[in-house]
Parts: C-alpha cells; structure tokens; sequence
C-alpha cells in the first residue's frame, strides 16, 4: 500500500512540474507542438490573473498568442484571427497596466509589425533596460533599415556578447561568409541565417566586404534603394512590393541583382534555396553552405574541396561544449551542409581516398540524425 501511494505521489509531482509554465521562445529559436503552445497560454493566463504587476507573465502570455497565431498562418484562417486579436488584446492590456515596463514596450514594438513610427516604444524598452537581450535583435534590423551603421554594429556587438544567438548558428554563419567570392552578395531568408552573418561580419570584423542581403528586408523600397546605391547599382522601384505581387516582386529584386552579378557574385544560401524561383536553377551551383549563380560553367566540386579543406571551421559540429536555447535549431540549420557533404564524400569515393570518405560518411550521418534527415541520407550512402 505505502508502495502505491509513493507511485501515486510520484505520478502527481511529475504532472504538476508538466504543468509549470515555462519560458516562451521566437520560433527562430525554439519551436513546440500547439499543444505545448495552448498550454503555456492557459498557464501564463493564470499567473497574469495572480498579478497583473508580473510583466514576465504578460511577455510569456503575449509569447504563446503569438506563436498559435504563427502556426495557423496561411492554415486555418479562423484560427489565426482568434489568435491574431488576442496577441493584440494582450498588447494592449498590457501596455495600460504597465506603461513603463521594458514588456509593455518591447511587445508594442513587435505587435506593431516593426514599423519605424513605433521605434519610440523598442528605444524606451531599451532604454528601461539595456542589458535585457531581447531588444537586441530588433535594434540591429532597424538600424540595419535605416542604414545607421554605427548603432547596427553595436547592436551585432550586444548579440555576440550576449550569445542571443545560439553559437553554433554563428559558427555557421562564418563558414557561409567565408566560402563567397569577394564583395558577393549572399541572399537569406531567416533570423539566423541572417543574424548569425551580421555578428560575424560585426563583432569578429570577419569577411565585412559580403553584402547579406535578407529577402523580406529587401522588400522595403527606402532599404532596398539605399543598399543598391551604396553597391553601386541603379535603383529599382517596385509598386505594392509587399501586396499580392510579392513572390513577382521578390523575383524582380533577385534578377536585378543577377543583372549585375559581374559587379557582385551572386550566391543563394541553401537555406535561402526555396524561396528562389526555378528559372534560375541552371545558373546556380551549389559551393558548400550556398549556390553560386554563374552562366558559364565550372567545377563546383573543387571549390566545395577548398571550402571544406581550408576555409571552413567545423569542430563545433562533432562537439558542443553546453547547451544553450537554439541548440535544436542549429540541429536543423546544420542540414544545410548535407547536399555539399554527400558532394564531397561521393568525390573522396571516386578518388579512393578512403579515411577521407569515412570522415564525411561519419559526418553526414551525424548531421543528418540530428537534423531529422537520417533515413534519407543514409537510403543515400547506401545506393552510393
């Protein structure tokens, strides 16, 4: 009897400590089934009904509104919308309990789709506390935009030290910069591919002579125009960029810088890959992290060699020292390196260098289990 009743105590405890609210992530960093979402909502819900003074509470709560809206975007239309109001019913209620919060402030910001008249609100929510993270992000996209170069470096510089971003994702934005040819232009299409470049290039000063350019941000005409004036190309006016004609206009931006590709090289990072239209794909050829466009033909497979055998840093994909948020996604950037690897091991293969090909063999299958991809990769190796 006393037997089951510990079971039983042991049982109760392990669902009470389910039931404890955690720590909300952007999806760039972390990302949960819904069910985990619905039920941080409801428990964060509670701990903002305790103490309407818990400004954690409301940014976990406002979180987790946020990330079932995310979910549902482009899904389930209805969905979105209940979630979608919500997230705004918290920014508000929020920001009238707790007007000088760094919450109420970082999430008017962000609820406001980062437009630049609400700038006022992420500057206070810094200002309130300069030493919180989660503003850092945000300040190196918006001085990034408005081209101020000296606050976009120490917000890369704040990022870095405050490790905001997972350093295995900065790892791999070093091996992306340092396969490109100089003053190239390397097309992104997330936070970490993006971010984790702009540390790089900011705070170790490393291959500053790469222009990463982010598909969304490159949307914006003001952005866009100053970046090319700078590059040195002509300006290009888009009308509705945002609107129904996105992917067209996105198509545009891409082929306007293909045009002038023999200025800068063109590269595409593999992360980037699928939002590129196919009318493209004959040109671009895969060197490592990114494909390179080019209309003449070359040898990819001796520039993925001189990648991966000198310009490439790749401990940290054998061995991770701590874990720290992200980790998960880095897993999953980390794919990014199978179809060059499986390149280059069929390349070890044909030259029969055998420890060569084992190194990669090894590589491959660890990559690949960690990112998901280990029935395909290893379906792979065994045909090969």
């Amino acid at each position: 009897m006393k037997l089951i009743f510990a079971l039983l105590c042991v049982v109760a405890t392990a669902v009470c400590y389910a039931q404890k609210p955690e720590p909300v992530y952007g999806f760039a960093k972390e990302q949960r089934e819904e069910s985990w979402y619905l039920t941080q909502l409801k428990l964060w819900k509670v701990e903002v009904d305790k103490d309407k003074t818990n400004g954690d509470a409301w940014y976990n709560y406002y979180r987790s509104a946020r990330a079932l809206r995310n979910l549902h975007n482009g899904t389930n239309h209805e969905k979105f919308k209940e979630y979608r109001d919500l997230a705004e019913k918290i920014s508000d209620d929020l920001y009238a309990a707790l007007p000088e919060s760094f919450e109420a402030n970082h999430i008017k910001w962000a609820e406001g789709g980062n437009e630049t008249n609400l700038f006022p609100y992420l500057k206070k929510a810094y200002e309130i506390n300069p030493a919180d993270p989660r503003t850092y992000e945000d300040l190196a996209t918006y001085y990034e935009i408005q081209r101020n170069q000296k606050e976009y470096e120490n917000a890369c510089k704040l990022m870095h030290q405050s490790n905001v971003i997972n350093p295995a994702i900065v790892n791999w934005g070093y091996n992306l910069l340092a396969e490109a040819d100089p003053n190239a232009i390397i097309f992104t299409a997330g936070d970490n591919d993006t971010y984790s470049a702009w540390i790089v290039q900011e705070a170790k000063n490393f291959r500053k002579d790469v222009r990463i350019i982010n598909l969304s941000l490159i949307m914006i005409d003001d952005y866009r125009n100053a970046v090319l004036k700078e590059l040195g190309l002509p300006p290009l006016d888009l009308k509705d960029a945002w609107g129904e004609n996105y992917k067209a206009n996105q198509e545009k931006i891409v082929a306007h810088f293909i045009a002038n590709s023999s200025k800068h090289p063109v590269y595409v990072a593999v992360s980037a890959i699928q939002t590129i239209s196919d009318k493209w794909s004959a040109q671009l050829y895969l060197t490592g992290l990114s494909y390179k466009y080019s209309t003449e033909a070359f040898d990819n497979t001796s520039v993925i060699l001189r990648n991966y055998e000198h310009r490439y840093l790749l401990d940290y994909l054998e061995m991770i020292f701590f874990a720290s948020i992200g980790e998960k996604m880095a897993d999953h950037l980390n794919g990014c390196y199978l179809p060059s690897m499986l390149k280059l091991y069929q390349h070890y293969k044909d030259s029969e260098q055998p420890a060569k090909m084992q190194e990669y063999e090894r590589l491959l299958l660890t990559i690949s289990k960690k990112s998901g991809q280990e029935s395909e990769v290893s379906a792979i190796l065994d045909k090969k």
